[in-house]
């Protein structure tokens, strides 16, 4: 599994890795006793609370198996990216609203990708406990591909649902880090089709699903059949 890694800053420490293995493992085990379509770890007060290890690279290959994953508990993107998934029969992620500017947004996730959505061979690095010092997970550090890439996000509405789109062109991001993740996250540079201002208009979600490709009419026509609001920004 760990073959094609490459470790820019620094090799986790091998128990970290193989607590994280196991614990996908471990996830692929219920999801296929249990028959589920997608997961979510609760991943801050669940996961590294009481396993001592961050979810990561744990989650990274539940997705990278096709199994749509998201962090805590957010069911709504989760559907989202089935919506997707289903579709586009291709694979699929989740991405946070990190930063906006006139022009583009920075969305990425903490350490966190399906492989298939990567540019070149997987980056992981250790990620440090800010008590200790010392290693208590593994993360993703690699670049994400760039090019069309639609985002969808799913809430609840006065009668129903609604879905917001949002397609657009993702370009390499810029150099930045989160002050508890130190290091290069995955992301990408995010300019909407449709502008910044009317992206951030209809935000519903720190969290949105995101597909690579253009999926705009294949989301509204899933929405004019399950009877969902679909807004187009």
């Amino acid at each position: 599994m760990s073959e094609r890694w490459e470790y820019p800053l620094g090799e986790p420490p091998c128990d970290v890795v193989q607590r994280s293995v196991r614990l996908y493992l471990a996830t692929m085990a219920l999801v296929r006793e249990r028959g589920l379509d997608a997961i979510s770890y609760k991943s801050v007060e669940g996961v590294s609370r009481l396993l001592g290890l961050t979810h990561n690279l744990s989650s990274s290959l539940v997705a990278t198996a096709g199994v749509p994953y998201v962090d805590e508990n957010d069911v709504m993107t989760l559907v989202a990216q089935l919506m997707l998934a289903y579709t586009t029969a291709d694979h699929v992620t989740f991405l946070e609203h990190y930063e906006h500017t006139p022009d583009w947004a920075l969305l990425g996730v903490d350490g966190f990708v399906p492989e298939q959505l990567i540019d070149g061979a997987p980056k992981i690095k250790p990620v440090g406990n800010v008590a200790t010092g010392e290693a208590d997970g593994a993360a993703h550090c690699s670049r994400m591909k760039t090019g069309r890439l639609t985002t969808a996000c799913l809430a609840e509405a006065d009668a129903g649902y609604r879905l917001h789109i949002a397609a657009g062109e993702a370009l390499p991001p810029p150099a930045w880090q989160e002050l508890s993740v130190p290091g290069a996250l995955p992301s990408v540079r995010f300019v909407p089709d449709g502008g910044v201002r009317a992206l951030l208009d209809q935000v519903q979600s720190q969290h949105c699903a995101a597909a690579f490709g253009d999926h705009v009419a294949s989301l509204l026509a899933l929405c004019r059949i399950l009877g969902i609001e679909a807004v187009v920004t």
